[in-house]
């Protein structure tokens, strides 16, 4: 029971914070002073495309690992906009949110990683501390989703019913937004 309030609190509290975030990214593409340049124009597009993923998500989040996904999309929106109003042409450099829970924050670094049960290890970013735990040989504080009444790590829901597994949050592909825009996998 207490476990369960706790829970809901934190899942709370969350939501209110990405709404806030979600907020402040509309407000900042509405205020934009991108130059005229096609490669701006694109960089904005994927902006608005991020803000339009984050809302949609928002708006049908079932459980926080749906409200992390908001701010991994809100953050790719930021440095999408931030990109096109400085007049870069590439690709925004993003500092990826830590794989194990984007609730964590901005990642500290690379580690490389292997899941209980499997041989081959995975390159992911993680926070100082999931990268701490893994150096030490023990299991990162991963965010944790409820299937059939259990906590299972978000990475181990299968990736054809979530997108955030499918895509590390981002981390092993470049279409997170695309994906959720389109519904598939589900968010």
């Amino acid at each position: 029971m207490a476990l369960g309030l706790a829970r809901q609190a934190r899942e709370q509290t969350a939501r209110e914070e990405a709404q806030r975030q979600l907020l402040k990214l509309g407000k900042l593409l509405e205020n934009s002073a991108v130059p005229l340049a096609a490669a701006d124009q694109s960089l904005l597009s994927r902006a608005l495309d991020a803000y339009e993923a984050a809302a949609k998500v928002l708006d049908h989040a079932h459980d926080l690992a749906d409200i992390a996904g908001v701010f991994v999309l809100i953050r790719m929106g930021r440095d999408a906009a931030a990109a096109a109003e400085s007049g870069r042409a590439q690709k925004p450099a993003t500092i990826d949110l830590c794989f194990f829970d984007p609730l964590h924050g901005i990642s500290a670094r690379h580690v490389r990683w292997r899941p209980l049960g499997q041989r081959e290890a995975l390159v992911v970013r993680a926070c100082a501390e999931c990268a701490d735990r893994i150096r030490q040989r023990r299991q990162p504080d991963a965010l944790t989703c409820q299937i059939h009444g259990h906590d299972v790590p978000y990475y181990e829901v299968d990736p054809r019913h979530s997108v955030w597994a499918a895509t590390g949050y981002g981390q092993f592909t470049d279409d997170l937004i695309e994906r959720v825009l389109t519904g598939f996998p589900p968010a």
